[in-house]
């Protein structure tokens, strides 16, 4: 008698394997796309905290950000990938600051009065 699998077998473990698949690549998809938007949100904060701290203690005059494909005018370090991002931050007379970015996936925004940064994704991406 020989020792070995069946085709049958063969094929059931097969059709086993690949409705695990089917059931793991959408959660394990949107498991990744929560990481960079997350990842994205933080570097926005870090982006902001960062021109806080300029505007701050240099007492700059300049009252608007300008951010073009990731690289901000006036030219500040800070802690982030925003690559490919445009938008502005800019400051109100109240010192209060607004922040417009996106990088054609996620779109940033803070309003004046909000504390919160809301990051999701961009219509039509």
């Amino acid at each position: 008698m020989k020792k070995g699998f069946t085709l049958v077998e063969l094929i059931a473990v097969i059709v086993i394997l690949a409705i695990a698949a089917l059931i793991s690549t959408p959660i394990i998809m949107n498991v990744i796309n929560n990481v960079k938007l997350n990842n994205y949100r933080n570097s926005m904060y870090g982006l902001l905290r960062a021109v806080e701290e300029d505007h701050t203690s240099s007492r700059a005059m300049t009252s608007e950000y300008v951010i073009v494909d990731g690289v901000v005018d006036p030219d500040i370090e800070f802690t982030g990938d925003i690559s490919g991002s445009n938008g502005t931050i800019t400051y109100d007379e109240n010192e209060k600051t607004t922040l417009t970015i996106d990088n054609g996936v996620y779109c940033a925004s803070k309003a004046p009065n909000k504390k919160q940064i809301t990051v999701e994704k961009c219509p039509g991406s």
